[in-house]
């Protein structure tokens, strides 16, 4: 074999040798190229579903504080209709026509008086109870003394006996008995749907 025989065969070797190499590394990148975009890819997944994941989160947090919220409201609005029908009711039994505030301030009295009271006038109400009031307490068989009016209380009477002070007033006796008719009141009027 000759010289440039040999010299051919070894340029020959040496250029398929080149090529496998270059054929191996270009192999080679394009695993690497194929694997970065799939890494890319499930990295893009991951962080599309987490951001969604998120908002979804976050809107169903916004729509829970919105819902207490607003069960918030209608329950203040609920509580303000009832504490105006209970303001209301004390309004209207202090514009009862005076015989009739009269004896619903005497049954109240009989309720609570024990013997040896005095009693007292709110002065806004001396008008209104001074001639009717020992009518309708003698009328009911109670005795009590009467001993003039008091600025204490802006409507009805104070019972005051030795060791017991009682205001017998409509917002006394609202007041008194808030709990059950805050349940009647409610249930009429938010059980029909009002």
């Amino acid at each position: 074999m000759a010289l440039a025989d040999i010299v051919r065969r070894i340029a020959e070797d040496a250029s398929h040798e080149a090529d496998t190499i270059v054929r191996s590394a270009e192999e080679a990148a394009e695993r690497t190229r194929a694997d970065a975009y799939a890494k890319a890819a499930a990295q893009h997944e991951r962080t599309v579903e987490s951001a969604r994941r998120a908002a979804t989160e976050g809107a169903q947090a916004r729509l829970a504080r919105a819902r207490i919220t607003a069960r918030d409201r209608a329950l203040a609005s609920r509580r303000e209709m009832v504490d105006r029908t209970l303001a209301e009711t004390v309004t209207r039994l202090e514009s009862l026509p005076a015989d009739e505030y009269a004896d619903f301030i005497v049954r109240k009295v009989a309720g609570v008086a024990r013997g040896g009271e005095r009693l007292l006038v709110a002065e806004a109400d001396a008008h209104r109870l001074v001639n009717v009031l020992a009518v309708a307490l003698a009328n009911a068989g109670i005795e009590i003394e009467e001993a003039g009016t008091t600025a204490a209380l802006s409507r009805g009477v104070v019972l005051e006996g030795d060791r017991v002070r009682v205001e017998v007033s409509p917002a006394a006796v609202v007041a008194g008995h808030a709990e059950d008719m805050v349940s009647v009141i409610a249930a009429e009027l938010f059980d029909r749907g009002e």
